[in-house]
């Protein structure tokens, strides 16, 4: 493994079983700045079984090579899209309980929400100003 890392980082100690017993840790210094440090190293050790973390420890760098490859799965397309609609919709029923319904219930919330869009209109423009 150290070969990897020529002219990348420079090791001043290596702990085999790191982490729950499994990892290796090198700690040492960068050569480069750590986002291509790691665009460089992380496919090479992928090749090799291990997924990389990189941290800091009282100044140094530390390279934390883990067995395993982790491979994530795409992110939902529609999940976004519902939690904005969430978002919404709780930005209004909260206008409209506090302003404008004095007896909570089910008739005077929906037929208060309405009001609750200027509301809304009014905090997206303030948020876009600040």
């Amino acid at each position: 493994m150290p070969g990897l890392l020529e002219g990348v980082f420079s090791i001043e100690d290596i702990t085999v079983g790191a982490a729950g017993g499994r990892s290796i840790r090198l700690r040492g210094r960068f050569s480069e700045d750590t986002s291509s440090a790691y665009a460089r190293l992380a496919p090479k050790f992928r090749a090799r079984g291990y997924t990389l973390l990189f941290r800091r420890e009282a100044g140094r760098g530390v390279i934390l090579a883990m067995p395993g490859v982790i491979r994530p799965t795409p992110n939902s397309k529609w999940l976004p899209g519902i939690l904005a609609a969430a978002t919404i919709l709780s930005v209004l029923f909260s206008y409209v309980l506090t302003y404008e319904v004095r007896e909570v219930t089910w008739r005077n919330i929906l037929s208060s929400l309405p009001k609750g869009l200027p509301f809304n209109s009014q905090s997206a423009l303030h948020s876009r100003r600040a």
